[in-house]
């Protein structure tokens, strides 16, 4: 009775206790001994034989999760005595530190269920889903509905998919099989670093502060908008570059820039162009969170497309329509009204314009200061991996460690 398990990742309240460092945090890491280990999560007795590959997954939303990473040839520590893995677990430590003063807060001793052989990541974002809408997504990978799979990511932390008694295969089983197994989908070598080395990466990156990682707002929206509209309103040069470069305008003299007009992030006007900018930091691909792909986001591009038609044609301008977003992310667009009229401009580019431009700031414009913490603010959504819930447990991991050593 072979199974898989899907074991989340970034649960209870990690995401909002400053001094909860959830167990599944050494699942990404190598121990000080070079090997891997993981937990899972869950509550309750932890009993689940024959498991041949655990999924790590993040929720993203109600019926979907993002899978990031699998482990294969499991070794089960679980079902060894209590003594017994005891004994191993006491000789595990992460930073010269052992697993009982990281998580003193434990509910079960069992910080370990399984010593991994093979932990690898995937090459592209891949998610799980069971929902109809994403159904015929070519990002997303459905699970028929079913008892289980309708648990993907509500409350349940785990979520097992097996053969039954007789060995017969769900056809959720069979689909989960076929990408664990299928070799173009993940990386050939486990790239798990240990602590110690992401210790003096950290320690480094910390050094590129920001004031949004001061007030926790580096994956806000309307904060980073609110950004865009202030630098370039506020440097006349910045702004015709940033027309021509990034968006293709040659435009001199008249030009404004305001937010929120019609519910629209950023509303460029300049002597014969109206301009729509959405900016969707938190937007998933296929509208995992309802922002790209639900009705709602689809009556927002349309609403905005009418909006600007309608000044545009009373002023006698032309329109452009763009989406700004995060490298992490993959925005499907397919299907959506007025989805054509949109480029999107991915946030590497938008960093390097403002990184290679930072020396046409004027003498009265916007601050160095300011400018500097703009663009570390930048940086941080030019990454493949959406690592907000990743960073947050670091910080914490890092500081138990450094207070336990």
């Amino acid at each position: 009775m072979k199974k898989i398990i899907l074991s989340r990742m970034y649960v209870g309240k990690i995401l909002s206790d400053d001094n909860m460092l959830g167990h599944e945090i050494i699942n990404l890491f190598k121990a000080d001994d070079g090997k891997n280990y993981i937990h899972i999560n869950g509550k309750g007795e932890f009993k689940h034989k024959y498991v041949d590959n655990v999924l790590l997954v993040k929720k993203v939303t109600s019926k979907t999760v993002e899978v990031i990473a699998k482990a294969s040839n499991l070794t089960p520590i679980w079902q060894k005595s209590k003594e017994e893995w005891e004994e191993i677990q006491s000789k595990i430590t992460y930073g010269g530190v052992g697993l009982k003063k990281l998580f003193p807060n434990g509910h079960y001793f069992l910080f370990v269920h399984y010593e991994v052989e093979n932990m690898v990541f995937p090459k592209e974002k891949i998610y799980l889903t069971y929902d109809e809408k994403e159904k015929d997504s070519e990002f997303c990978i459905y699970l028929p509905a079913t008892k289980q799979s309708s648990k993907l990511a509500a409350n349940s932390q785990r979520n097992i998919f097996g053969e039954d008694e007789k060995g017969k295969k769900g056809e959720a089983y069979c689909i989960l099989s076929n990408l664990i197994n299928d070799e173009t989908k993940w990386e050939k070598e486990n790239k798990t670093e240990m602590i110690s080395e992401e210790i003096e990466k950290y320690q480094e990156k910390s050094k590129n502060f920001n004031f949004l990682k001061l007030i926790k707002r580096e994956y806000d929206e309307l904060a980073h908008s609110n950004m865009f509209q202030y630098m370039l309103s506020n440097n006349k040069t910045l702004c015709e570059r940033f027309m021509f470069e990034i968006l293709g305008i040659k435009t001199k003299g008249y030009c404004s820039i305001r937010r929120e007009v019609a519910d629209i992030d950023l509303f460029i006007e300049d002597d014969n162009h109206i301009v729509v900018i959405e900016n969707k930091i938190k937007s998933k691909i296929n509208g995992i969170r309802h922002d790209i792909h639900s009705d709602k986001y689809q009556n927002q591009l349309e609403k905005y497309h009418i909006y600007a038609e309608k000044q545009a044609q009373e002023r006698n301008k032309k329109t452009k329509y763009f989406i700004f977003s995060p490298n992490y992310n993959r925005l499907n667009l397919k299907g959506l009204e007025k989805a054509k009229e949109y480029k999107i401009i991915k946030y590497d580019k938008l960093f390097d314009f403002f990184r290679r431009n930072k020396s046409c700031i004027a003498k009265n414009g916007v601050s160095d200061k300011y400018y500097d913490d703009f663009l570390s603010a930048l940086e941080t959504h030019t990454q493949i991996k959406d690592n907000e819930n990743y960073e947050t447990m670091l910080e914490l991991f890092i500081k138990r460690i450094e207070q336990n050593r």
